[in-house]
């Protein structure tokens, strides 16, 4: 079925938001790298599936932090396999 491929598909993500994240908070974001910007902060990296990115965006949703910017893209087998090994 399509909607099943499309939830386990790895994407690399890029999530801005509005607002900063301290040492201790950017530890629940395990996985991405945690940048400081002019306006906020910048989470990117490689997420398994749509899963681990609605746990993501519900820890920004606990600290109070708007998402001013989502964008992702699909990522080969070989890569996931790569970075998830």
């Amino acid at each position: 079925m399509q909607t099943e491929h499309a939830l386990e598909t790895p994407y690399y993500c890029k999530i801005e938001v509005r607002g900063h994240l301290d040492r201790q908070t950017a530890v629940r974001f395990a996985g991405l790298s945690v940048e400081r910007a002019d306006e906020g902060t910048v989470l990117e990296g490689l997420i398994r599936n749509q899963l681990d990115l609605c746990g993501y965006l519900l820890h920004l949703t606990d600290l109070n932090l708007p998402v001013s910017s989502l964008s992702y893209s699909e990522v080969g087998e070989d890569d996931a396999a790569a970075e998830f090994s």
